[in-house]
């Protein structure tokens, strides 16, 4: 288990850290008390290790949450950018044959949409909260080699094909990022680029190797006026953008 993200993330919040979402800062112990009991929540709905679970959502702190106690229980992360159609979305379900939907209320009825009966758990609703009422779940152990993230193409060669990534390809992954880029001292960070996406997973996997306790603030979705605020009102480090969003930027 050299490099189970379970773990990876295990260590990632016992350094601890603080996430800021909506005038609300999210401590990284409390985060990882979250992450164990929906582990045990989606455990005690059936998934097991192995299992392909899509995770389709706004940001906000449950992104991560979900990610991580997917990992834990030893399931495979299969994040979908919010602007998929429901038609590409049915195609994912089927395809990677997804045994539970992990969504936004904002995006409740796309899923349903598909047609597809899969169980939905969304996040400010009783069925997300439930899950967090389950006992903490156990790690699952997994090896380097067994499956953590199926990302699924843009579709531009036809339909969508699932891009298999194992536990170690993705922590090597995000700790050769954090390593290019690690400035000691530069620990806070602001974004407002989806999380539920293959950026937003390597992002998630980056900030896990942060050896420093960090600061990262989360829009739902970008505001350019607001999120310059958010930069100068936290002293922002690090910030991630698209050149649209420059664009944005600057016309403030």
């Amino acid at each position: 288990m050299t490099h189970h993200l379970g773990v990876l993330a295990e260590r990632a919040a016992a350094r601890g850290g603080t996430l800021v979402f909506e005038g609300h800062a999210y401590d990284s112990a409390d985060g990882w008390r979250r992450t164990v009991r929906v582990a045990g929540g989606l455990q005690e709905a059936g998934v097991a290790p192995g299992d392909r679970v899509v995770v389709l959502m706004a940001n906000c702190p449950e992104v991560s949450i979900t990610y991580a106690a997917l990992w834990w229980l030893g399931a495979v992360v299969t994040p979908v950018v919010f602007l998929v159609s429901a038609p590409e979305l049915a195609h994912i379900l089927t395809d990677s044959g997804a045994v539970a939907v992990v969504t936004t209320p904002e995006f409740a009825p796309k899923v349903a949409e598909t047609g597809v009966p899969v169980p939905t758990y969304v996040v400010g609703l009783d069925s997300y909260a439930q899950l967090e009422l389950a006992e903490p779940a156990q790690l699952a152990p997994r090896a380097d080699d067994d499956l953590a993230a199926l990302l699924y193409t843009g579709g531009t060669t036809g339909r969508s094909k699932g891009v298999m990534l194992s536990h170690a390809g993705l922590w090597l992954t995000g700790n050769a990022s954090h390593q290019s880029g690690y400035v000691a001292g530069l620990s806070t960070s602001l974004t407002a680029l989806p999380l539920s996406h293959a950026y937003g997973l390597i992002v998630t996997i980056v900030g896990m190797h942060n050896p420093e306790p960090g600061l990262l603030v989360l829009q739902r979705w970008f505001d350019p006026a607001a999120f310059l605020r958010l930069a100068a009102e936290h002293r922002i480090a690090r910030i991630a953008v698209v050149p649209s969003m420059l664009q944005l930027l600057l016309a403030q």
